[in-house]
């Protein structure tokens, strides 16, 4: 469930918090300011890449609910993606990096990405890999809806008219009160808006705890309670579910890597835009592996909803160096 908006924390983090954690980086032995505005290209590349890794560890995990139920393909992929990211972490500082500022900081971020990913697996298993993909970009949306009530900023009328126009593109797609509507179709919403309570509450703590330990908790927290779902009845798994719950992890993990990899070596404002090429692979890998071709509407409301989002981070580029609100 996201790092691209979504209920993963590589897809939720604001401009704002990827700032802070990029400078977290730089001041442990990461890539210069310099040499980031230097390598745009480069940056683009290891985001678009890691956006379509992360793509395909969901299509992997849709394909294993298939055979598995939710929560042991969350607890199988969670270990694999767990093992991966804990082989990687001498490049950022070691096991130091996991170390935590305060148990609280921890708490909220961890709730909300549990839950949110146990609405967005659930999610796939229910609907397209396309539908759940856009409707997860409503994120973003939900944390500058509640950033006034939340967070004390001031919200000008370019992003609450972006808010309002992604939110209607969310409407568009799910079409309520329409003979294809179904309550599942809030599923994805769901995790987007738990995902949004998560970045708020990472925004809150960003300075004093490391990005990395932050995303180590939730993986494990989310690993850890999908053992709950255990007496509900898990099923002992062939070969192919549990080979693709692997790979998905490694995808996870993967992905987190290239597009951490992306904000060392470019700016957080060039590679964030391409996030959103997630929408593309999400509706490939679905026409590839099910067949699955998105409708008009959603083509036209997934349009909104990524409009409404580069607004959004457009405007929060640019208003460090305006007065008032944007």
């Amino acid at each position: 469930m996201s790092p691209r908006p979504g209920p993963y924390p590589w897809e939720t983090e604001s401009i704002r918090s990827d700032r802070a954690a990029v400078k977290e980086r730089d001041n442990v032995g990461g890539v210069s300011s310099r040499l980031r505005s230097q390598s745009p290209r480069r940056g683009i590349v290891l985001m678009v890449l890691g956006i379509g890794l992360i793509s395909i560890n969901d299509a992997l995990t849709k394909w294993a609910l298939e055979a598995l139920p939710v929560g042991e393909a969350i607890f199988i992929r969670g270990l694999f993606a767990l093992f991966c990211i804990a082989a990687v972490l001498p490049r950022f500082g070691g096991i130091s990096v996991l170390a935590w500022g305060s148990a609280r900081a921890h708490a909220v971020p961890a709730m909300c990405f549990t839950a949110g990913i146990f609405a967005f697996v659930i999610s796939l298993s229910l609907m397209p890999l396309a539908i759940a993909s856009v409707m997860v970009f409503t994120s973003p949306l939900f944390v500058t809806a509640f950033a006034p009530l939340l967070l004390g900023e001031r919200v000008g009328w370019w992003r609450r008219g972006a808010v309002i126009a992604g939110f209607v593109g969310a409407a568009i797609v799910v079409q309520p009160g329409g003979a294809t509507f179904s309550w599942v179709f809030l599923l994805p919403l769901l995790a987007a808006f738990l995902d949004a309570l998560r970045e708020i509450s990472i925004r809150r703590v960003i300075g004093r705890e490391t990005s990395l330990s932050l995303l180590f908790t939730s993986l494990t927290a989310v690993t850890a309670a999908s053992l709950f779902t255990a007496p509900l009845g898990w099923l002992s798994p062939g070969w192919q579910p549990l080979g693709l719950l692997a790979l998905a992890g490694v995808c996870l993990s993967g992905g987190l890597f290239l597009m951490i990899e992306a904000i060392r070596v470019a700016d957080v404002s060039v590679v964030s835009p391409f996030k959103y090429s997630a929408v593309i692979w999400a509706a490939l890998l679905g026409f590839l592996i099910w067949g699955h071709v998105p409708t008009l509407s959603v083509i036209a409301g997934a349009g909104m909803i990524v409009s409404g989002g580069l607004v959004i981070l457009y405007r929060e580029r640019i208003r460090p160096s305006r007065a008032g609100g944007v």
